[in-house]
């Protein structure tokens, strides 16, 4: 196999799992409880190995990085320095990990979706 279609393959991959979570992140009752969270999480747990896999095998990676990344990344970040002086330990962990999750979201969509034809995806679900 080569690696133009190891790339074509990963990246339909990486699409349909990110696609299938935030369509299950909307049908699950927005995926409020910890168990539909859960299930959102490994399918962008899965999308993200795949996605490394990816850039491993991808000849010219490059990392699509706009402008409006570094706020998401301050973002997390910012969760990161207040997470551990929070009043309530549980629920500054439990937000502190859709931050984290949602960020993660964020970057393999803005990695993988290009083209009109993902752009179509996206808008249809």
């Amino acid at each position: 196999m080569d690696r133009g279609r190891v790339d074509n393959l990963c990246e339909k991959a990486v699409l349909i799992l990110v696609v299938a979570g935030l369509a299950l992140g909307v049908l699950v009752f927005g995926g409020v409880r910890n168990e539909e969270l859960a299930i959102i999480a490994g399918l962008v747990v899965v999308a993200t190995g795949i996605w490394l896999v990816r850039v491993w095998m991808s000849r010219t990676a490059e990392l699509h990085w706009p402008p409006m990344c570094w706020g998401v990344l301050l973002m997390v970040v910012y969760a990161l320095a207040i997470y551990p002086y929070a009043p309530v330990e549980y629920a500054a962990r439990s937000e502190l990990f859709r931050v984290l999750l949602y960020a993660l979201i964020f970057f393999l969509v803005l990695d993988n979706a290009r083209g009109h034809r993902v752009e179509n995806l996206f808008a249809y679900t």
